[in-house]
């Protein structure tokens, strides 16, 4: 009896060694196509063009942070969860905005403030 306890609990401990493992992956792929789709967004700037380094500079260094505060990773008993906060896309695009404020590229800024607050192809006209 007590054997079959402690070859229930070392499959457990397995199991959710694997669980962690499968959700760090996820973590870094999900990390990487997020970085992926932002430089594909930005790249639709007026501007980017002519500077593509400076506009690929700003989105890693928010990217990198926004990502870091909103992805969550938690372990619920023997369940692992992991996933990204709603506020990630807040938090980049107001980092970008920022930062091309702050490196001196207001142009940059009006941009990119213009990327990202215009409205969805097919959303109704606004009153």
């Amino acid at each position: 009896m007590f054997g079959a306890r402690m070859m229930f609990g070392a499959v457990g401990a397995v199991l959710l060694a694997l669980g962690m493992v499968f959700a760090m992956v996820r973590k870094s792929a999900a990390d990487h196509d997020l970085a992926e789709e932002l430089h594909v967004e930005i790249s639709r700037c007026k501007g980017y063009a002519a500077n593509p380094a400076f506009y690929d500079y700003i989105a890693d260094q928010c990217h990198k942070d926004a990502f870091a505060n909103n992805y969550t990773f938690e372990l619920r008993g023997r369940r692992v969860s992991a996933g990204l906060n709603d506020a990630y896309f807040d938090e980049v695009i107001e980092c970008m905005i920022q930062k091309a404020k702050d490196e001196g590229s207001p142009q940059v800024a009006k941009e990119l403030e213009e990327l990202f607050t215009e409205p969805a192809p097919d959303a109704p006209p606004a009153k």
